[in-house]
């Protein structure tokens, strides 16, 4: 259910900035977790055979039935997918809402550190 949700959150009513907002979360979410489960789970990166060994199960979409593991590699490329597809909802939901909450212009990510893209 928790997945469907976010499969489906562009089709979702309300603002854009709305659903940028809870889309960047739930991808920064989803990366920080699958990054969690690989420091608790799997093989650090040297010891992997360059990415070879056995990573997480990515269930990303709305199956329910058994799913294989996907390599160390291609859970660094989901991670990284899901930050990816996150930093522009980030920053147009940091353009669009921080000229009306009265910010200095100068912290244009409301000091997150999460957007460094802001700064170029």
């Amino acid at each position: 259910m928790r997945t469907l949700f976010f499969l489906n959150i562009d089709n979702a009513e309300g603002l854009q900035t709305e659903k940028d907002f809870v889309k960047a979360s739930a991808l920064t979410f989803r990366a920080y977790a699958f990054e969690k489960l690989v420091h608790y789970y799997c093989w650090r990166w040297q010891d992997s055979n360059n990415g070879a060994s056995q990573g997480l199960v990515l269930r990303i979409d709305e199956s329910t039935g058994g799913q294989g593991y996907a390599t160390l590699a291609e859970t660094y490329v989901q991670i990284y997918k899901d930050l990816d597809e996150a930093m522009p909802c980030i920053t147009r939901v940091v353009w669009t809402v921080m000229p009306r909450t009265g910010m200095d212009a100068e912290c244009k990510c409301c000091s997150c550190s999460l957007c460094s893209c802001c700064y170029n």
